[in-house]
């Protein structure tokens, strides 16, 4: 009721801000019976400059500025349920991104993540660097499906391209403050100009955002979990000292101290005050240690240069080079009970160096990209669960080194100005190295400890403390061929065969090196779509649908305590349709609708082994659906904004995501499940005529529905519990006030409108 009555008071004050900006007499103008046309996107995801996504022959997602800012999108985990089958979740501080049924839940030390984001064409190596805040951010493009031409590794199951704003010479200087329930704060600013006008341009933003935590905890004196610490910086500096020449250097550093989402809930009775809350995923029961629970420091930090060469008006140089550091440690309570039963310390501390080059030819028949890419990387990892009841530890501490290199050439050949044909090849080559330290020993402490003592008993296992070191070699040829025809201006059909690959690792927690590597994972992407508008622009209707035929999917089960199994799932098979629709059916009125249906099962996994509390055997999981891929994901927008007669401007905007029943394990184990849920956004919000003022109110999940984005089986059934998922649970029922402040005297342009930037072409 507190928050109810909350969100009320926060939509009151923003009503009277945006009644003080308005003079008395304001009426509402009539509004034109001329609807307004759909704005055309620009995209970059094909590598070969800017290009209208109607014209694009992939599936392609976009957000523009606008859009990010109506609907709350501040960083990647927002984009679920705006995007056709991107489901998106997180384990501790690590993403877990899926699309049309491909990702990972193995994202820790010794593998990599199935979906890759790209922020300014930079590679984020490890899955926490993905969870960063957007900072000066002009637009978002998700591209669905294998991108292993363009791409390369481990964009299997598509690619996040974040894109930031250029500096220029224009001034343009901006601040935002979003005040919230449970108090939250949050101020984004930003300022671009020249340094020395024609030649040097810079640009700085700056983002913090922190809220309470959005879960009680039970236990007396104990803090809950799921709030917010965290802010980066980003400064840009763009030099042009000639004609030809257009270089950038970007650095960026972003922190976190917060208290994670990820807690534990017990299945069954354990003691009165757990039973308390059994089914209640609006509190914990966190006791023990360790104090505050779920404790998360995150670091992220890199510098970029980006330098463009015009050979002439057909031909680009690209060089982009760029050195990342990042680094997590979680303490996470995963007892799930008032008692000490389990406490996880984990820790990731890694480094990477990437080079890029670019040919980049425009032709009047003839489009092309070609490149040569290297990337290292260094991945230290440490995980040491303390397991009370029976005073046992476990040391696991891996590097894991890898060194990929690749070349590629993607061309498109204009047969006819309404044909086009598209070859592309990459071919990846990639060395790792895993060096394994794993030692079992007795903690009598009573509570964590990271590393060994030097007194520490060490358990009289054959083989412990376990040292080795192994490597491996992958190599993978990634082709691409598609067809493009455009019978008019306004229709353009298409039709793809791309390979995607993702590279092999080793399981983290593996104490002897048989079978602790798995292999690579392959894909063949079968994929046909339309993309149409229609009504003079007033109507985007896009459709696609597409095959894949996997072989060596890679597949996590938790076995309980440390342990975990990665394994290469025979073969499996995702097909599934998405169609996309935009309209402007009266003025000021912009709706859109996508929805899309997804079919992605096991054809062949025999031996899929059994998740806790029944933990023993295995079971056969073909023809069951893969996680975190459910059949069904829709999303419906509408805005409709009202012109004032002193040319200032009024939206009421509302949206609904639905996402279908999803399972987390492989096989599909009921207590690892969510069944399908839908969600409603509401925002209004009021825009002066020069675009230097807006204030707006807004509801986010507005039925504060309870759902799960991730159940990871238990690990505390050695603590003698009766078998504990790990869970993560979505944000409950938010609502605020935003007010955005624009100094420059011109608004930098914007790529997408709102109404644009809603449309998802596919």
């Amino acid at each position: 009721m507190r928050e109810i009555t909350d969100c009320l008071a926060l939509i009151c004050v923003a009503s009277m801000l945006s009644a003080a900006c308005l003079a008395p007499e304001v009426l509402w103008a009539a509004p034109s019976d001329e609807p307004d046309k759909l704005e055309e996107i620009i995209v970059t995801g094909s590598k070969t400059g800017e290009s209208n996504v109607q014209q694009t022959p992939i599936a392609i997602s976009a957000f523009g500025e606008d859009q990010l800012q109506q609907s709350q999108i501040s960083k990647v985990s927002d984009l679920m349920g705006y995007v056709p089958n991107l489901s998106i979740s997180a384990v501790g501080s690590f993403a877990e991104i899926f699309i049309r049924g491909i990702g990972s839940s193995n994202v820790v030390g010794g593998n990599d993540p199935s979906t890759t984001v790209q922020v300014d064409g930079i590679y984020l190596g490890r899955p926490y660097s993905q969870f960063a805040d957007f900072l000066d951010v002009q637009r978002v493009e998700v591209l669905r499906g294998p991108q292993g031409t363009l791409y390369g590794r481990n964009a299997v199951g598509g690619t996040i391209n974040v894109i930031s704003r250029a500096p220029t010479d224009d001034f343009v200087a901006e601040s935002a403050l979003t005040l919230g329930n449970y108090w939250l704060v949050q101020n984004q600013d930003y300022a671009s100009g020249a340094l020395i006008p024609g030649m040097l341009n810079a640009s700085i933003a700056v983002d913090y955002i922190r809220h309470d935590p959005y879960l009680d905890n039970i236990v007396p004196g104990r803090k809950g979990v799921f709030n917010a610490n965290n802010g980066g910086v980003r400064i840009q500096l763009r030099y042009r000292p000639a004609s030809f020449i257009d270089a950038t250097t970007r650095l960026d550093y972003s922190l976190a101290d917060q208290l994670d989402n990820v807690y534990s809930k017990l299945l069954a009775p354990f003691d009165p005050v757990t039973n308390s809350i059994l089914g209640n995923y609006h509190k914990v029961a966190l006791g023990g240690y360790p104090d505050p629970p779920n404790a998360e420091v995150t670091r992220n930090s890199g510098i970029a240069e980006d330098i463009n060469f015009t050979l002439n008006d057909e031909l680009v140089l690209r060089s982009l080079t760029a050195y990342r550091k990042a680094a997590t440690a979680v303490d996470v309570n995963s007892s799930a009970a008032d008692v000490d039963l389990l406490a996880i310390r984990q820790e990731e501390h890694q480094r990477q160096l990437s080079q890029e080059l670019n040919l980049i030819g425009n032709y009047t028949h003839f489009n092309f990209v070609t490149g040569l890419y290297y990337y290292h990387e260094v991945n230290h990892f440490l995980e040491s669960p303390t397991i009370v009841p029976q005073n046992l530890n476990v040391y696991v501490a891996p590097t894991t080194t890898t060194d990929a290199t690749a070349v590629y050439t993607q061309g498109t050949l204009h047969v006819t100005p309404k044909f086009d044909v598209t070859v592309g090849m990459r071919y990846t080559y990639e060395y790792k190295t895993f060096h394994q330290n794993e030692t079992f020993y007795l903690n009598t402490t009573g509570m964590e400890v990271v590393t060994p003592p030097p007194a520490a008993f060490i358990l009289p296992i054959p083989g412990n403390p376990y040292t080795y070191m192994m490597s491996s070699k992958y190599y993978a040829p990634t082709p691409k061929f598609g067809l493009q025809y455009s019978p008019t201006e306004d229709l353009m059909l298409y039709a793809s065969a791309t390979r995607g690959f993702k590279s092999g690792g080793f399981t983290f927690s593996s104490p002897t090196p048989a079978g602790a590597s798995f292999s690579p994972e392959k894909v063949w992407s079968y994929e046909v779509g339309a993309k149409s508008e229609w009504f003079d622009r007033r109507l985007r209707a896009n459709l696609t649908a597409f095959y894949y035929d996997y072989t060596d999917l890679q597949v996590q089960v938790y076995l309980g305590g440390a342990n975990l199994s990665i394994n290469n799932a025979a073969t499996a098979h995702n097909k599934g349709i998405e169609l996309e629709v935009a309209a402007t059916p009266l003025k000021g009125l912009a709706l859109t609708a996508n929805a899309a249906y997804l079919d992605a099962r096991y054809s062949r996994y025999t031996d899929a082994p059994v998740p806790p509390p029944v933990g023993v055997g295995t079971v056969d999981a073909t023809g069951n659906r893969l996680t975190q891929a459910p059949p069904w994901t829709i999303n419906l927008s509408g805005q409709y904004t009202v012109p004032l007669p002193t040319g200032d401007s009024a939206f009421l905007r509302a949206e609904y995501n639905f996402i279908g029943t999803q399972f987390f394990d492989p096989t599909n184990d009921v207590h690892e499940m969510q069944k399908g849920y839908g969600l409603v956004n509401l925002s209004t919000g009021y825009e002066t005529s020069d675009e230097k003022w807006q204030v707006a109110a807004w509801v986010r999940n507005i039925g504060d529905v309870q759902y799960l984005t991730a159940a990871y089986s238990g690990a505390v059934t050695w603590a003698g519990s009766p078998g504990v998922p790990s869970t993560t649970r979505n944000a409950p029922r938010r609502c605020g006030t935003a007010r955005r402040r624009s100094l420059s005297a011109a608004r930098a342009t914007r790529s997408c409108s709102p109404s644009s930037a809603a449309t998802t072409a596919g």
